[in-house]
């Protein structure tokens, strides 16, 4: 029997590390942003290939870089406050690490969920207009009709 493994994005952590590098121009929320960037360009580099492609690129080259990464940034948590936004960011990578990192091992699961997230958008974005136009014709067909829409364009992009 399979179990449920929960993943989480690292869009999420590279949020609050952006957050606090506009807020306070911290050159450790510009280092972890730095080290987030390279797991990305291999990413970018590997998006598109067949999952056990991905996967192993994943353990030669990401792998590394994200073993490097746990202990940066326990070793930058003891040199900030813990309540501080920084501290904060730190904190939440840290404890959400097992579920950042299942990308790794599994080549189905994306390093975030950015491109999921904006087709969900686009659904909602049309449905709210659809529900708020004026039209009187058939109101409660127009947002079947728009999930419908939009969940044939995504699919003929290859997101689903």
């Amino acid at each position: 029997m399979r179990t449920v493994q929960l993943a989480f994005y690292f869009a999420h952590a590279r949020r609050k590390f952006w957050d606090v590098q506009v807020a306070t121009k911290s050159p450790t929320a510009a280092e972890a942003l730095q080290r987030i960037a390279m797991f990305y360009a291999i990413e970018d580099r590997i998006g598109g290939l067949p999952a056990t492609h991905r996967a192993a690129v994943r353990q030669t080259d990401t792998r590394p870089l994200i073993e490097d990464f746990k202990p940066w940034l326990e070793a930058r948590l003891l040199e900030v406050s813990k309540k501080s936004g920084l501290g904060k960011a730190i904190r939440h990578t840290i404890n959400h690490s097992d579920g950042l990192t299942r990308f790794i091992d599994d080549g189905r699961i994306e390093i975030d969920s950015n491109t999921v997230e904006r087709s969900i958008k686009a659904i909602g974005l049309e449905r709210r207009t659809i529900c708020s136009s004026a039209v009187k014709a058939a109101p409660r067909h127009g947002p079947c009709r728009s999930s419908t829409r939009q969940s044939c364009k995504t699919s003929t992009r290859g997101t689903i």
